[in-house]
């Protein structure tokens, strides 16, 4: 009696021991399952999210700007040689017209804001369709990157704006001291002294924070329309209060088409000091793109440039 008591509980051990085993097991399985379908998801979300990105790059460039290269072509069939090319720009002919730029002016400035991709027919509209599920199409935001300051041109800032001298002279000490070093992205403040935190991501609008102001992707001036005025008072021409008059118009949506409009704002600067600081035609644009047909919504970013009459990549996280 006592050998069929004790041969029950073994037995009862055992079972319970195989099938802690297979309830393991199947959880392990399911687990990985769950984790490859969400792996595949992301990669299939991370495809959609770039193809998004390079579906919109041409409906950003102005139509005028798309047959820069073609012309180029043209021009090199035709022979045409440096001294008929320089003629011609004494002549005005190869000069883009003053209207020409303010219609370029207004085209890069309506393209920024929000864009849907349709990944059925990869249609792009500035409108979302109605009735129309979420998971099947893609948000992009269009901003100007290049309406910030140039983080290579360090060496000219004086003052940062509800920053401490401090971290403008470290940033300086850095760049001084550490031979050959240049900015090639702006993540590389965090490794500065005292820019950690709020200093970099900021903390309200009081301040915008470094990432938000500062940018490598930039030809030296900055895209006057939309940015802010921390970013439009780190050039040494303008003072904080000039820099929040420009502001303010751009919270007004009111797009200049040039220095001229700007100056005739009320705007007493220098025209010739500031034409070396601002324009009114962006370069550089950052693209976000965001795809929500699951519950965690997945976020690509892409930096692109005008290059050659179409939109290069030049960064995408």
């Amino acid at each position: 009696m006592n050998n069929n008591g004790f041969a029950l509980v073994l037995t009862l051990w055992i079972l319970a021991i195989i099938t802690t085993l297979l309830i393991t097991f199947t959880l392990s399985v399911n687990l990985s399952i769950k984790n490859a379908q969400y792996l595949k998801e992301e990669i299939v979300d991370n495809a959609l999210l770039t193809a998004a990105v390079n579906r919109l790059k041409p409906e950003i460039v102005y139509p005028g700007d798309r047959n820069k290269k073609s012309r180029k072509k043209d021009s090199a069939e035709n022979n045409n040689s440096p001294d008929d090319n320089q003629q011609n720009n004494k002549n005005g002919k190869n000069k883009p017209s003053s209207q020409n730029n303010k219609n370029r002016a207004e085209w890069y400035y309506r393209v920024l804001g929000k864009w849907y991709v349709y990944i059925d027919d990869w249609s792009v509209s500035r409108d979302k369709k109605l009735n129309i599920d979420s998971d099947k199409y893609i948000l992009c935001i269009v901003t100007a990157e290049d309406a910030k300051f140039d983080l290579r041109k360090f060496g000219d800032l004086k003052k940062i704006p509800n920053y401490s001298d401090e971290i403008l002279q470290n940033i300086k000490t850095k760049i001084k001291e550490e031979k050959n070093f240049r900015f090639t992205c702006v993540p590389q403040l965090l490794t500065v002294n005292g820019v950690y935190g709020e200093q970099y991501d900021g903390d309200s609008m009081r301040l915008k924070g470094l990432k938000n102001i500062l940018t490598t992707f930039s030809d030296g001036k900055i895209y006057a329309n939309t940015a802010c005025s921390q970013a439009l008072a780190l050039v040494p021409e303008l003072d904080i209060s000039t820099a929040e008059t420009i502001a303010r118009n751009n919270e007004c949506i009111y797009d200049f088409k040039g220095l001229k409009e700007l100056i005739g704002m009320g705007i007493k600067n220098n025209k010739n000091k500031l034409k070396k600081w601002l324009k009114f035609i962006p370069k550089y644009f950052k693209i976000k793109a965001y795809s929500n047909d699951q519950e965690i919504v997945q976020y690509k970013e892409a930096v692109v440039g005008i290059e050659d009459g179409s939109l290069k990549l030049l960064a995408l996280k």
